[in-house]
């Protein structure tokens, strides 16, 4: 699934490019043969970084002499550390990875999982922390062992979660999970467990859908996990099912959405609005080295050749949670400026800035994996740009707050099944569009913060955004 269970703004960028046998190497500086992986990092970073201009190290004549650069170099025991000492302090979400291949695969949506979503919860305010399934991927290790959204989960291989060690606990390929009964904030293990192995597993991010007649209203509801190209032609075929019903209302379910295909953010919105084809849906603006890398996607009518099954909805419903990230967030924000968006939920994630994947290989300005150097398997998603909807914003640094504040965690004593209309989320848009009545909130619990809840996955992709091609 697109976690392990664990978000972008990042978004993270594949570009396909022509190459040519320049052998371009950044500003000139030659490495000494010990430190190619590391001048790979600043070189690169140097190109690309969003904060390049505001980074004193990264700027274009720090070094008076190729002998000061290697010296530099020299300095730091492995490419992690240079990419540390490099970062702007403002940087949230910029990483590294030691594996090129995890970052390719991640892009497509492919990732170790256990195939459950989850989140985790403080106890009582402190430290010690549960969890709770929050879904279930059919024909997982956790669906082959009866895991169901709403159990509650103390322990794993016998050790109590904690806000330090959760992140440990939870990235192994294989765990057992001690289980725990609910009990008005009162957590007691069960003596039940389940044994869980990792695999490869590729996420449908349609994960639910459906549409209810309730009273006058026929609502359409989905539940959307990631932004995949892969899976845009079911999208749509989806949207041709809604449209065939004649909604009067539309909710859209991204609680649990950190992120994916820039182009697929468009679409969605499309396929939602409708009626602004050729307009602008979102801006990219890259650092003064790549203006010309700046892109406004727009409103379309049609992906691929195919014609899409467009709603034209003037208002939605989106149902929303600290790991609504990145390119969920980009379609809140695309959207805002030409329809109603009411948002139901938690505060998101605040990731207006994008990522690119960066590789060892200079000749195509570190865009490309074709042309990498072999001699390493290193390569980069840092930030390099900033997203702005039609009206020139993008002040949603810290998240977007809700209009209606729900929490899903507030329901654990019997967390319904998503889609059930009793789930709190959805009751509360569908009390919005009905006026039937909605689940009071209870307020007994304090979730963890957004560090804890969007890097508890194996796919560090989970909360990314990223483009195809220019």
């Amino acid at each position: 699934m697109k976690r392990y269970s664990y978000f972008m703004l990042l978004f993270s960028v594949l570009l396909f490019v022509s190459c040519d046998d320049d052998n371009l190497d950044g500003n000139g500086w030659q490495p000494t043969t010990e430190n190619q992986s590391k001048s790979f990092v600043w070189k690169a970073m140097n190109s690309w970084y969003y904060w390049q201009n505001e980074v004193p190290k990264l700027g274009d004549s720090y070094f008076m002499s190729n002998e000061a650069y290697n010296t530099y170099l020299d300095g730091f025991t492995s490419p992690f550390s240079v990419f540390t000492d490099v970062k702007h302090s403002a940087d949230r979400f910029s990483w590294i990875d030691g594996n090129y291949q995890n970052l390719l695969n991640q892009l497509q949506g492919i990732s170790l999982s256990y195939g459950m979503e989850y989140g985790l919860v403080r106890i009582n305010s402190s430290d010690e922390l549960f969890g709770y399934i929050q879904y279930v991927l059919p024909n997982s290790p956790a669906s082959q062992s009866g895991l169901t959204r709403g159990l509650v989960f103390r322990q794993i291989n016998g050790t109590n979660l904690t806000v330090s060690n959760y992140k440990s606990l939870l990235s192994q390929t294989s765990i057992t999970i001690g289980f725990a009964d609910y009990n008005s904030g009162t957590i007691t293990l069960n003596g039940n467990s389940a044994q869980l192995t990792a695999i490869q597993i590729s996420e449908n991010p349609i994960l639910y859908s459906n549409t209810y007649e309730i009273t006058d209203k026929k609502i359409g509801y989905v539940v959307y996990n990631a932004f995949n190209t892969n899976y845009n032609a079911q999208l749509n075929a989806l949207f041709a099912q809604f449209k065939t019903q004649n909604l009067t209302d539309f909710v859209l379910d991204l609680r649990y959405n950190g992120g994916g295909s820039v182009e697929t953010a468009a679409v969605l919105a499309s396929l939602i609005r409708g009626s602004e084809t050729g307009n602008t849906f979102a801006k990219l603006v890259f650092n003064s080295k790549h203006q010309d890398r700046n892109k406004n996607y727009l409103y379309v009518n049609s992906y691929g050749g195919t014609a899409l099954n467009s709603l034209q909805m003037n208002t939605v419903y989106v149902l929303v949670s600290s790991k609504a990230a990145s390119a969920s967030e980009l379609v809140i924000n695309g959207l805002k400026p030409y329809m109603n968006v009411i948002l139901i939920g938690k505060t998101t994630s605040g990731k207006n800035m994008g990522s690119v994947t960066l590789f060892d290989s200079p000749s195509t300005d570190y865009i490309s994996s074709s042309y990498r150097n072999t001699s390493h398997t290193f390569a980069m998603q840092p930030l390099v740009f900033k997203t702005y909807n039609s009206a020139n914003e993008s002040n949603y640094e810290n998240g977007f707050i809700p209009n209606h504040d729900v929490n899903e965690v507030e329901s654990l004593a019997n967390l319904p099944a998503l889609g059930n209309v009793t789930e709190p989320l959805l009751r509360k848009a569908l009390s919005l569009i009905t006026g039937i009545p909605a689940l009071p909130n209870n307020h007994l619990l304090t979730e963890v913060g957004e560090s804890i809840i969007i890097e508890n996955n194996f796919n560090r992709f989970s909360n990314e955004m990223f483009i195809e091609k220019f």
